[in-house]
């Protein structure tokens, strides 16, 4: 796929399938690779479009200012979209990219056919307002020490999947964990990414996605991002609805691709239609 080139970035992204566009964006470790199963569900009835997010895969920062907040995320999406000469798509982001997508939203709802936000909150996560994660599930996040590959990819699943994964989903456990290796994420980044998204709050422009079709998904155990920070979104946007998937946690993206793809393009077909 090309690489789109923004004034301070080039984009790669990966950009398949026939019928109205839909971004998807991808977590705080996230490659595009994650989101395949659930590409190949959507691409025969729609544009999917899977960017690296800046700092990830294959999209370099030129130069890089080291500067991750979501407002600059969402500008890049927002270069993307405009390089490829589209004024309205379908959103759809998990866990960091719920952030980008949703500051993306509030920021240019105009730009919006319709909005999908997964394990999302709608502020950090260190905002008083946020119910937190325990403090065992956050120690990765913080601990620089590496781990062997099996003892991380164990933790990994442990703070993220949902407890039967690795037994009811062992390939589905395997491809998650080996896109991390695949495709490291230097601890500097992530801290950049974890501080860029410290003060970030979107909670108080929610009203601005008045009118936007706003889909909110989360997995039945989400240890990283608690439900209830999906409920708050759900529950101060007028007609968003709720979706948890039962048995996931919260890469349910990646534990259930098939059925989140379904849900998605099954809320856009009753919500938000193309226009003939």
């Amino acid at each position: 796929m090309p690489l789109l080139h923004a004034p301070d970035v080039d984009i790669w992204y990966e950009d398949r399938g026939a019928g109205p566009p839909l971004a998807l964006l991808g977590g705080l470790t996230n490659v595009p690779e994650v989101f395949e199963p659930m590409a190949a569900v959507l691409e025969p009835g729609w544009r999917v479009i899977r960017p690296d997010n800046r700092g990830s895969g294959r999209t370099k920062p030129q130069p890089d200012d080291g500067e991750r907040a979501p407002a600059r995320f969402a500008s890049d999406l927002r270069a993307l979209l405009d390089g490829l000469s589209l004024q309205r798509a379908h959103v759809a982001g998990f866990s960091l990219g719920a952030m980008i997508a949703l500051e993306f939203a509030v920021t240019w709802p105009e730009r919006l056919l319709s909005l999908t936000l997964g394990c999302a909150a709608p502020f950090s996560l260190a905002d008083p307002r946020a119910t937190k994660p325990d403090p065992e599930t956050l120690a990765p996040f913080t601990d620089p020490t590496p781990l062997p590959r099996e003892a991380e990819d164990a933790r990994t699943l442990r703070n993220i999947a949902h407890p039967d994964t690795p037994r009811l989903r062992p390939e589905r456990a395997r491809f998650y964990c080996g896109l991390r290796w695949t495709w490291p994420h230097a601890r500097e980044e992530v801290f950049a990414r974890l501080a860029g998204v410290a003060r970030w709050s979107a909670f108080e422009r929610l009203s601005r996605l008045a009118g936007v079709p706003v889909l909110v998904l989360t997995g039945e155990v989400d240890r990283l991002v608690p439900i209830a920070n999906s409920r708050l979104i759900a529950q101060n946007v007028p007609g968003a609805e709720l979706v948890t998937l039962p048995r996931t946690g919260h890469v349910f993206f990646a534990e259930e691709p098939e059925e989140t793809a379904r849900l998605i393009a099954g809320f856009i077909a009753r919500r938000a239609p193309t226009p003939a």
